[in-house]
Parts: C-alpha cells; sequence; structure tokens
C-alpha cells in the first residue's frame, strides 16, 4: 500500500473562497472521478485501479475541494509499469474558466515532459493567452486521464530537457511559467 506525499501549497489562491460556479462545477467533476474511477480509496481494492481519488485536503475530506490528489498506477506494458504517482489539484476560484493547477506531489517520474519539481508540460493543463489547451469542457478525471495517458506513451524514462536550469529560476506554481508546447511525442 502507497501511502500519499503530503500537499504542498502551490498556489496563495487556494485559500480564497471558492465561487458558486467553481463549487457546483468541483462537486461535479468529484462525483465523475469517483464513478469513473470506482471510488475513492478503498484500501486493497483501489489499488488496482489506475486512477483514484485520494483525498481532499484538510479536516474538510473531500468536502475541501480547493485542493485534492489522485493516485495514479502505471498500467503494465509501459515504460512505468506499476509505478504509482499522485497528482495534485489545486483548484482556483475562477474554475472551470481558468484551468487547475496540476503536479506531481511526492517524487515524480522520470519522463521528458515532467520535471524534477514536479511541474509537468501539457498544454491541455494551461491557459496561455490561447496557446494552451485548456477548456472549460474538460474536467478533473480527463486531466488525470491525459496525464497517465502520457505516461502510458512514453517509450522510455528520461529527465526532462533543461530540468536542473528550469527547477532553479521556476516559480512555485507552474501556470506563472511560459511553456512550450513544441511536440506530442516522448
Amino acid at each position: 500500500r502507497h501511502v500519499a506525499p503530503p500537499f504542498r501549497s502551490t498556489s496563495a489562491d487556494t485559500t480564497a473562497a471558492l465561487g458558486t460556479l467553481a463549487q457546483k462545477r468541483i462537486a461535479r467533476d468529484v462525483r465523475l472521478l469517483i464513478r469513473e474511477t470506482g471510488g475513492t480509496d478503498g484500501g486493497a481494492a483501489g489499488a488496482a485501479r489506475p486512477l483514484v481519488l485520494v483525498k481532499g485536503a484538510g479536516a474538510g475530506g473531500f468536502d475541501d475541494t480547493r485542493r485534492l490528489m489522485v493516485r495514479m498506477v502505471c498500467g503494465e506494458g509501459t515504460a512505468f509499469a506499476g509505478e504509482t504517482y499522485y497528482l495534485q489539484f489545486d483548484i482556483e476560484p475562477s474554475y472551470p474558466m481558468t484551468p487547475p493547477v496540476v503536479v506531481f506531489a511526492g517524487t515524480p517520474p522520470l519522463h521528458k515532459h515532467v520535471y524534477s519539481n514536479g511541474h509537468i508540460c501539457l498544454s491541455i493543463i494551461y491557459n496561455q493567452g490561447g496557446a494552451g489547451g485548456w477548456t472549460p469542457s474538460m474536467t478533473l478525471h480527463s486531466v488525470a486521464l491525459s496525464v497517465l495517458s502520457m505516461l502510458a506513451s512514453a517509450t522510455r524514462k528520461e529527465v526532462a530537457e533543461g530540468d536542473a536550469s528550469y527547477v532553479r529560476r521556476a516559480p512555485s506554481n507552474p501556470q506563472k511559467s511560459r511553456w512550450l508546447f513544441e511536440d506530442d511525442k516522448c
């Protein structure tokens, strides 16, 4: 059994009150995530599922929806077969009009689009003046599934190009980085 890493703060805005639209949408997204993944962390039964919602932040559990964590287990036949990682979602008050802040919590995978600080270079989780791929129709489940798919499509484990340099200068919130999305092959 894997123990989820502690939450880490990636945005000061996560402590702000969520708007009504965001609250309703997050509640819907959490229900969808639970339905599509077979439930919340259910011990041994949940261990075999590729995606499982493991918790919300703080004493509020799943009722505190400003920060959620999803456990992902990579499938057999992939470069990351059987490995477990945790995605942390920090939900902004303007969600779903703006994307959640998504990072790997704990030890991130060695992948050419994942930096050692947990930041992920994947267009769908950013909205950079039209350069990103985020749309309000995306859900927390679709984001988690896309990250899992990104890992599954990798043919080998490798450190992101320029990792040390990026990590040294990167803001704590990856939404404030300028990303260049130039390939979709790993």
